[in-house]
């Protein structure tokens, strides 16, 4: 996963004149919101995916 670095994070608008630190942890904060989205995005599809199996295997029966 690319990592925002602090000047991509400057370029947008309200981010110009922040600190180094609030930088970093500002990007620390959108990588694990990232991560958790992520997650919860693969645990969903799983799940669907589980169901659509059990939809098929009960039309077949």
């Amino acid at each position: 996963m690319k990592r925002l670095s602090i000047h991509e994070l400057r370029s947008f608008p309200g981010y110009e004149t922040v600190s180094d630190s609030e930088a970093e942890n500002i990007i620390d904060t959108l990588v694990q919101l990232s991560l958790l989205f992520s997650s919860l995005y693969s645990e969903k599809k799983q799940e669907m995916e589980q169901e659509l199996e059990k939809s098929h295997t009960t039309i077949k029966d």
